[in-house]
């Protein structure tokens, strides 16, 4: 079974129109975090206006300042502000940090931190550098498609905060003893999936076409034709595996596919780990 459409039409059933309309206010993020992430398809987005929109929220001043002068960064001085950390690492580096951020913090709010929901938190980590890559690769906006990865699983973490009794059905991958995807269960289970939920509510915030589309299209069966979307869809698949993987220093088979060096990974890997390590 492939989801519907992408998000254009009357294609919502009843069910799904049902539970946007109870989920749509839900306090996931504030003004300040919609700001920055309607703010990534804006190439003329300045340093001062980065400066004056993060400043507004000092619990991502806070997380922000820990992360750049954390070890990974290696930065010969420590830095203090904000507007000294977007003229050292740069807006969208910066942009990125936040933005992954922002979107932890519903995650650890209104879920218990556990091995299973760590592991969903980095799915979204890995997918979205994953996808970052594949774009960069192809020649297209890295940044649009790394957002649009870190936000492709938004429909599954808003399923979880309203069906946290359904964590074991929304947070498999496919079941255990044949090869059902999640989406199908989730069809059989509520009327809708996470991919559909996830591309009606970015829709709805009126967040950037290209973000929409692959959030909608990323658990499709077969690759997407929009080059964004494929990217997403296809991080969204390798990341699976990358997750399983023991041994950080062999190169795989999709590694060379995609070419990615096993120094390359290390370097995401790293990233990730430096995101991961402040819980504030």
């Amino acid at each position: 079974m492939n989801p519907s459409p992408p998000p254009q039409g009357d294609y919502k059933t009843e069910a799904l129109r049902s539970f946007v309309a109870s989920v749509e206010h839900l306090p996931l993020f504030t003004g300040t975090a919609m700001q920055l992430i309607r703010s990534v398809d804006q190439e003329d987005v300045t340093v001062g206006e980065m400066t004056r929109l993060i400043s507004t929220d000092a619990a991502l001043v806070a997380h922000l300042l820990r992360i750049v002068n954390s070890p990974f960064y290696g930065l010969s001085r420590r830095i203090g502000t904000v507007s000294e950390a977007l003229a050292v690492l740069g807006v969208n580096l910066i942009r990125r940090t936040v933005i992954a951020a922002v979107l932890q913090r519903p995650l650890l709010a209104y879920l218990h931190e556990t091995r299973v929901v760590r592991a969903f938190w980095r799915h979204g980590l890995l997918c979205a550098a994953l996808a970052r890559h594949l774009a960069l690769q192809k020649g297209l906006n890295g940044e649009v498609v790394y957002l649009a990865g870190l936000m492709h699983d938004v429909g599954r973490l808003v399923m979880l905060i309203r069906f946290p009794q359904e964590i074991d059905l929304l947070l498999r991958v496919r079941s255990d003893d044949d090869d059902e995807f999640s989406f199908d269960r989730e069809h059989v289970r509520f009327g809708f999936d996470h991919a559909q939920v996830g591309g009606a509510l970015l829709e709805l915030w009126e967040l950037p076409g290209p973000i929409v589309m692959c959030a909608h299209q990323h658990a499709d069966e077969t690759e997407p034709e929009d080059p964004l979307s494929a990217c997403v869809w296809r991080a969204n698949l390798i990341s699976h595996e990358m997750i399983e993987e023991t041994d950080d220093e062999i190169e795989q088979p999709w590694m060379v596919q995609i070419g990615l060096t096993v120094k390359g990974r290390r370097q995401i890997l790293d990233e990730i780990a430096a995101l991961e390590s402040d819980q504030g």
